[in-house]
């Protein structure tokens, strides 16, 4: 139960930082953290799955809602930070 404890707050973290990010003006840090406490939760979500303490549909449903959640912090996190791609060089 402690573990699934963990999951669960580490995944309100994650919204926690992406509401404080969307009404904050330093967006930047917030998002993050978001990402960081996202990762968190993929560690310990993949260790549940381990100890076999989910089954495998359930694992299956976890990582792919965290996997859509990913690259929307990760979008977010690239357009507030001025991050277009990599420079083209000119001659």
């Amino acid at each position: 139960f402690m573990l699934g404890d963990r999951i669960e707050t580490k995944l309100l973290d994650v919204q926690e930082f992406c509401l404080r990010a969307y009404y904050s003006r330093d967006k930047r840090g917030h998002l993050q953290e978001a990402n960081l406490q996202l990762e968190v939760a993929r560690h310990l979500v993949r260790l549940a799955n381990a100890l076999k303490l989910f089954s495998n549909h359930t694992y299956g449903v976890l990582a792919e809602k965290m996997d859509e959640v990913g690259p929307i912090i990760g979008g977010w996190l690239k357009s507030v930070s001025g991050l277009r791609g990599a420079p083209v060089a000119r001659a």
